[in-house]
């Protein structure tokens, strides 16, 4: 069964226009991204948010592609092991 698109979220600016909220302004990034908030450490808030973000599944495979070559998590990838892989 596939999910409903979710809508476009909008807020009114100080002259009164209607503009989309842009992601940099929803509680989700004030929250989680910006704020210093004692709650991000608890783990039902971690449970919280992965029950409520979706990711689209193409865009999860973008970020999949992205890692796999990534230097950043070269560690990570098959054939390089450590004392504990």
């Amino acid at each position: 069964k596939r999910r409903k698109e979710k809508g476009v979220v909008f807020f009114i600016d100080d002259d009164g226009e209607k503009k989309v909220l842009p992601p940099s302004k929803s509680l989700w990034y004030n929250l989680y991204c910006k704020g210093n908030n004692s709650d991000l450490i608890l783990p039902k808030f971690h449970a919280k948010f992965r029950r409520r973000f979706r990711l689209p599944y193409e865009q999860f495979l973008e970020i999949v592609a992205m890692a796999s070559v990534s230097p950043i998590l070269d560690r990570w990838h098959l054939g390089n092991t450590d004392a504990i892989g």
